[in-house]
């Protein structure tokens, strides 16, 4: 019999040398005849500790194997929460700051007004990182006395920030294309290029699916932000690539003359085109700033009550909401007739822990309020 970690679960099989035709050993063991030629798995610890007697009374071999627990990716985040986003950030920051130093230097190399933009748009990236590091700690503190709401305004606050300095960017990169252009271009080391385009798309991709799917997974507006702007640079890299390509087969043709226009033209294209990235980010950041009440929240809790009005008999309600980052901020106020009896504090539980039940509103991710008044002037 041999044992393993006590950290991995037991699934006990169980095997007869041979079958008999009586069932005095499946019974000395604690098992029916039916099953005396099958194997059977036992789990809890428990179960194991209580027939483990009686198995090794019956005289038969005896099989334990010790399975190593596996973890869904889901049931990991649940755990790991808290740290996984603030690693995903450093991850981040430590990775475009070599992307950095790869871009400035490459561009230097080369002559490169895109690739050096790149490079100096990533340091620009991680310094934004850093802020978003800073206030995903805050987040998981508890509010104060001086934040009693938390701190899930900085959240929305920080993601306008950063989007508007990518937009910044994206702009800076079309006038700086456009300056290339009516300059007359330049000579660049196109084969140089190709091979650092390439490398800076692949490492961009991998990290842009990578903080995407943290993001997704915690609702995160920092880690989807750091994630759009891990795919923008991605873009601008594989841009940079088709463009250096093209002036590499071009070089040395009759268009050879075409080829110092290369660099600025695909500067400005892709500045261009990835605008909108950003900028989607900055509307939807701005819209939390506000406050801005969600249609779709809206609509949710409206058809709550207005079923809850009916089910209960209530005269009519209002809701007001909102969502900052992640957190939804919802508060409803009853009206019930003058002669409403509320018989205990616990009946009026009842129906808060009914509205979250339906709303599907829990803390931290919900700020729920639920008020019963016979005042018309409290709705």
């Amino acid at each position: 019999m041999t044992l393993g970690p006590p950290t991995y679960i037991a699934e006990c099989n169980r095997k007869f040398a041979q079958q008999k035709s009586t069932d005095t050993a499946p019974r000395a063991a604690g098992l029916s005849a039916t099953r005396s030629s099958k194997a059977f798995s036992l789990c809890p610890s428990q179960r194991l500790m209580h027939i483990m007697p009686n198995l090794l009374a019956s005289g038969a071999p005896v099989r334990i194997v010790f399975v190593r627990r596996r973890l869904s990716w889901s049931t990991m985040h649940e755990k790991l929460k808290p740290t996984s986003e603030q690693a995903a950030l450093k991850l981040s920051i430590l990775v475009t700051a070599l992307t950095g130093l790869a871009g400035v230097a490459a561009g230097l190399s080369i002559g490169s007004r895109a690739i050096m933009f790149d490079g100096m748009y990533s340091f620009i990236d991680v310094m934004l990182t850093f802020g978003a590091l800073t206030v995903s700690k805050l987040l998981m503190q508890e509010p104060t006395r001086r934040f009693q709401f938390g701190y899930w305004h900085l959240e929305p606050l920080v993601g306008v920030i950063e989007s508007a300095i990518l937009v910044t960017a994206c702009v800076y990169a079309a006038i700086n294309g456009l300056q290339g252009l009516t300059s007359g271009g330049q000579a660049v080391s196109y084969e140089i290029g190709v091979v650092w385009a390439a490398t800076m798309f692949v490492s961009g991709m991998a990290m842009a699916i990578y903080i995407g799917r943290l993001a997704r997974l915690q609702r995160s507006i920092l880690l989807t932000v750091d994630a759009r702007g891990w795919l923008l640079n991605a873009l601008l890299s594989l841009a940079l690539l088709v463009a250096y390509g093209i002036a590499v087969v071009l070089d040395g043709s009759a268009y050879s003359r075409l080829v110092p226009f290369v660099d600025p033209m695909a500067l400005l294209c892709m500045s261009l085109a990835l605008l909108p990235i950003p900028l989607k980010t900055l509307i939807s950041a701005i819209r939390d700033v506000l406050e801005v009440a969600p249609k779709d929240l809206d609509q949710s809790v409206r058809s709550v009550l207005d079923a809850l009005m009916i089910e209960r008999g209530f005269l009519r309600y209002s809701s007001h909401v909102a969502q900052v980052g992640r957190v939804r901020f919802i508060e409803i106020h009853i009206l019930v007739a003058a002669d409403f009896r509320v018989e205990t504090v616990h009946a009026v539980d009842a129906i808060r822990r009914e509205v979250a039940a339906r709303l599907g509103a829990s803390w931290p991710q919900a700020w729920l309020t639920v008020d019963l008044t016979a005042d018309p002037e409290w709705i």
